[in-house]
């Protein structure tokens, strides 16, 4: 009986020595540990993100006009300077939220058809 330890490392019946991992490293590659998982959508949060983009429109959008009637109620302004404020103001935060709005719902119904 040959209780010798063979320390060489040279491959014996002519093949490639086993390669071994000795550092104790998990591997990072997410293919390897999770072969299951899908691969990443970012589908679900930019629908989301749009509608948190219309939402804050909206509540800008309503805000300005309550902030409007108020400052009309309570003669904070006179009407002059009101109209001047919402001609610069009210116009471009409605073509705003007209735009996210008719973008979010139209990806949303466009998607509905699809699927």
């Amino acid at each position: 009986m040959n209780d010798e330890l063979d320390l060489t490392n040279e491959p014996s019946g002519g093949g490639r020595p086993p390669q071994i991992d000795l550092t104790d490293e998990r591997v990072a590659d997410d293919r390897v540990n999770q072969p299951d998982r899908a691969p990443f959508d970012p589908s679900r949060q930019r629908e989301s993100m749009r509608g948190v983009v219309a939402g804050l429109l909206l509540v800008i959008l309503a805000f300005i006009i309550t902030a409007a009637f108020l400052s009309y109620w309570f003669n904070w302004a006179s009407q002059d300077e009101i109209e001047g404020l919402l001609t610069i103001v009210f116009a471009p935060l409605i073509g705003l939220v007209g735009a996210a709005t008719g973008f979010y719902f139209g990806s949303t119904e466009s998607r509905s058809e699809k699927g």
